[in-house]
């Protein structure tokens, strides 16, 4: 159905409800981002925030409840894995983190839309759709000066200027090992 919001997950001909909460989703996919954590223990993660309990989907059920929960963590969309030349997946560099950039990604929602932080619920696709259309704010320009030092392309003067002055806040340090990329072979980006 076109234009809602679901609250709820069909595993195996069962509808199951599931926390919507963007706080819930958030949490989700900042797990997703640390190195130390193990593929299944995300898998884990991830279901258990989003249903609220231990569930026992049984081995059939246990891989299409996480490709369900993914779908509902990338909005309802697949995922579209990339391969280069090489037949291998390819991955954009990571130019944010959830717990880094918490307070520039709040600020830049508040500053176009709303502070979503004060409301008591906000489903995660009407949050997902503030991010992705946040519009010119501080995160923005930072994830844009990550992309081209990430791709080794040359700073405009005002950006080297601002990464100097603000390297505790452009710079990221996250460690991908094999476990994430093959977490995201498995499961796609998130």
């Amino acid at each position: 159905m076109l234009g809602y919001f679901p609250d709820s997950l069909n595993i195996g001909g069962v509808e199951h409800k599931i926390f919507t909460d963007f706080r819930v989703g958030i949490a989700i996919l900042n797990n997703f981002n640390h190195p130390d954590v193990t593929v299944g223990d995300k898998a884990s993660y991830m279901l258990n925030a989003l249903f609220g309990k231990k569930q026992l989907f049984g081995a059939d059920g246990y891989v299409e409840a996480c490709e369900k929960a993914l779908w509902f963590l990338r909005c309802g969309k697949k995922s579209k894995g990339r391969e280069d030349e090489a037949g291998d997946m390819r991955f954009d560099p990571v130019i944010f983190d959830w717990e880094h950039d918490e307070y520039l990604i709040f600020d830049g929602i508040a500053k176009n839309r709303s502070d979503v932080r004060t409301r008591e619920y906000c489903h995660f696709w009407e949050f997902m759709t503030y991010f992705r259309e946040m519009g010119d704010c501080t995160f923005t320009t930072v994830c844009s000066i990550r992309a081209k030092i990430a791709k080794r392309q040359k700073l405009e003067k005002w950006e080297s200027e601002f990464h100097r002055k603000n390297r505790d806040i452009v710079d990221l340090e996250i460690a991908v090992r094999h476990e994430e990329n093959l977490f995201k072979q498995v499961f796609g980006d998130v």
